[in-house]
């Protein structure tokens, strides 16, 4: 499971709920963590609290 955060102390959190992956996404765009941790497909799943274009942009194409 990867998620965003904003800070290292959210991380921490994120980390004891069982994230995998930590995205900072203050300092990394989308495109780039979508590449790191997916080759550049895409996530499969994308659950957002917030809304807005980076859904769009994270979630792997339909083909």
């Amino acid at each position: 499971m990867a998620t965003t955060v904003s800070s290292e102390a959210k991380a921490e959190q994120a980390r004891a709920l069982g994230a995998d992956d930590i995205i900072f996404y203050k300092d990394e765009s989308v495109e780039d963590y979508k590449q790191r941790l997916t080759g550049g497909k895409g996530f499969s799943l994308v659950f957002d609290t917030v809304g807005g274009g980076n859904v769009d942009r994270s979630i792997e194409p339909r083909r």
